[in-house]
């Protein structure tokens, strides 16, 4: 990116692994957008500028656009955590934002999506936490069956 050093956030500890992930919505200033986003790489655009500053650029490990469903940041980004956290790891997954910016609506899903009595959300805009949830006891309930360990917890009733 530019040949410059990347910001102090992004960079991996040994032994401690980070990755930045963004989920972005853009707003419109004068009818042009004020982020660039690309799949590593959110940008600010200045309404003056034609382009970012070399400052205002900054890599990710992924970036997701305004119009990514709550599956897919689940399935990709997520999920792979959770796997190691089932292996044993420590691991975190935090959503920090502005007020108005989402942050609700990737944890807990949409406004009005119905869930069925297999808890799935049939809109496919289930929350974070309810992806996780499902997610979480699939995989202990495959380990639990590929080790032959005795039942530890049971799934909850919704």
């Amino acid at each position: 990116m530019n040949g410059r050093k990347p910001p102090w956030w992004s960079q991996r500890t040994a032994g401690c692994p980070i990755g930045a992930v963004v989920c972005a919505h853009p707003a419109e200033l004068d009818g042009r957008q004020d982020l660039l986003l690309l799949r590593n790489l959110v940008a600010v655009v200045r309404p003056s500028a034609l382009e970012p500053k070399p400052d205002e650029q900054h890599e990710v490990d992924y970036c997701y656009g305004p119009d990514t469903i709550t599956k897919s940041l689940h399935d990709r980004s997520v999920e792979p955590l959770l796997q190691k956290f089932v292996e044993g790891y420590n691991t975190a997954v935090i959503v920090f934002g502005s007020t108005g910016t989402g942050k609700t609506s990737i944890l807990e899903g949409r406004k009005g999506t119905a869930i069925d009595d297999d808890s799935t959300n049939s809109s496919g805009q289930e929350g974070l936490a309810q992806l996780v949830g499902t997610s979480l006891f699939e995989m202990l309930e495959d380990k639990q069956v590929s080790t032959g360990a005795p039942p530890q917890c049971t799934k909850p009733r919704l």
